[in-house]
């Protein structure tokens, strides 16, 4: 845990002739509420067993458990297949993490988003989202202003959060989203976090 707090990137290395058990999913989720970027590495990848085992089971099970989504690398660490490419994904997810977005083009993806699905509505209520800015950086932190927190719903929040990071390019990256509520002269400020 200690390891996650201090990591900008966290390698998630599975054993890819046992598939991607429930103690790798585990430590994915970890690495990401300690707001690490992370890669997924199946190495054996090369054994008999991993090829029966599928890509595509292996990404889909990753992909149900894990928010962020990370990226999935086959390696074989015996034959050093694609074993030089882990370092350089790396890196990119450490750069993807620390990157900030226009205050412009966060506005169009969250107008996007709410024109593809729009927020439910509570008791004849619908969320308004006004404004959207990114407040933070390694992991990426946006802050969007709406009229009624308590209009959000966790499953349009992931909506959201998973739009915006396919669009970003942020898959791997923790991305916070804050919905802060307009604030009217003489009020504090409150959140909701995502």
């Amino acid at each position: 845990e200690r390891a996650a707090e201090r990591a900008d990137v966290a390698l998630l290395v599975c054993d890819a002739s046992e598939g991607v058990t429930s103690e790798d999913l585990r430590i994915g989720e970890l690495a990401m509420k300690a707001g690490c970027a992370t890669l997924v590495v199946l190495n054996k990848w090369d054994l008999g067993d991993a090829e029966e085992f599928g890509l595509d089971d292996a990404k889909a099970r990753i992909e149900r458990r894990l928010r962020l989504r990370p990226p999935v690398l086959t390696v074989s660490a015996l034959r050093g297949r694609n074993v030089a490419r882990v370092l350089p994904r790396a890196l990119e997810l450490a750069d993807r993490r620390a990157s900030r977005v226009r205050t412009p083009e966060l506005n169009r993806l969250l107008a996007d988003a709410i024109e593809r699905v729009p927020p439910p509505s509570k008791r004849g209520r619908r969320l308004r989202a006004y404004y959207a800015a990114q407040v933070g950086e390694a992991p990426p932190r946006i802050a969007i202003q709406v009229n009624d927190r308590m209009l959000i719903n966790r499953d349009w929040a992931l909506y959201l959060e998973n739009s915006m990071r396919e669009a970003l390019g942020l898959e791997g990256v923790p991305l916070v989203i804050d919905f802060v509520p307009r604030r009217r002269a003489g009020e504090g400020r409150r959140t909701r976090r995502v």
